[in-house]
């Protein structure tokens, strides 16, 4: 599962903590109905062992950060208040965790940040580290609200279907998550570990234009077929199938962001016989069209620029 852990520093909202805890896991109950199992897994953290204090009188008692863990975090969120708390902000709570994003900054696939001094945190331990990687620097942007930024996450982890179902769960509008969105297969997460499973994702990833049968995948990891299907389907939660078709239209999904390619020319690089089963594939796991996604695309950077 995809470890979201959330950094509540000094000044903030009890609101942004609660809301895009709550975002997260109707965006488990979602992706459960889809696919049978939770997608996130969520924790909540002090950078220290001692009370912080939010925007009023509210003073949350949470376990610190640790010391040191072995499974890669998703998504670290920093939680903290708005401009108005930055002197009065305690230099041991942001200072503890700046050090500790630094520290452990090859362990965090991605960091946000909701407010002005979440944002300093986040943003301070980003340029010390000193990591250019544009997909990972959700510390960037500063979201005006725990639920807002919470819901960007899910529609870029999981799509814009789950994250529609989700704002119908908790009663948000959709402005909230204008865009861009973003399709991505969410395999990394689902190969809980097993360094066979991600070697396999990986070479999977490289060679989307061959014919990728159970038979060829099983041969990767010197099983049989039927061993192969039990095992891949038992770790991951779904069949080999299924993922290469993620990972179709995850590659397919890249290329109409970040291309002008015609969706023949598309399909038949992520590895689809013809654009047509592209377009089937595109509408029954996204719910829209190849052109739906990318005329969405575009309305949604073109709203985020104007943010």
């Amino acid at each position: 599962m995809a470890q979201i852990w959330l950094i509540v520093v000094d000044g903030f909202e009890l609101f942004d903590v609660a809301a895009a805890i709550r975002v997260f896991e109707a965006a488990n109950t979602a992706h459960a109905e889809i696919y049978g199992r939770s997608f996130y897994e969520i924790h909540i953290f002090a950078p220290a062992a001692t009370p912080v204090r939010g925007a009023g009188s509210t003073m949350l008692n949470m376990s610190a950060l640790p010391a040191d863990f072995g499974e890669k975090v998703h998504t670290t969120m920093v939680i903290g208040g708005t401009a108005s708390h930055m002197l009065s902000a305690s230099s041991t709570h942001t200072s503890h965790a700046r050090d500790w994003i630094l520290q452990h900054r090859s362990k965090i696939d991605r960091i946000a940040s909701v407010g002005t001094v979440g944002f300093t945190v986040a943003d301070a331990a980003h340029r010390r580290a000193g990591r250019p990687d544009a997909r990972r620097l959700w510390d960037a942007v500063a979201a005006s609200a725990g639920m807002k930024l919470a819901l960007k996450l899910v529609a870029d982890d999981l799509g814009q279907p789950i994250a529609i179902k989700v704002t119908e769960q908790i009663g948000a509008s959709w402005e909230p998550i204008s865009a861009p969105f973003r399709f991505r297969s969410g395999l990394p997460a689902r190969a809980t570990g097993d360094s066979r499973v991600i070697a396999l994702h990986a070479w999977m990833d490289e060679n989307l234009h061959e014919r990728l049968s159970v038979e060829t995948l099983a041969e990767r990891v010197a099983m049989t077929p039927r061993t192969f299907g039990r095992f891949y389907l038992r770790t991951t939660g779904i069949t080999p199938a299924r993922a290469v078709e993620l990972l179709r239209l995850s590659r397919a999904c890249d290329e109409i962001e970040t291309t002008p390619m015609s969706f023949k020319a598309i399909a038949l690089r992520c590895g689809f016989s013809t654009e047509e089963v592209m377009r089937r594939a595109f509408l029954r796991v996204l719910k829209m069209s190849p052109s739906d996604y990318r005329r969405q695309y575009r309305a949604g950077t073109q709203q985020s620029s104007q943010d």
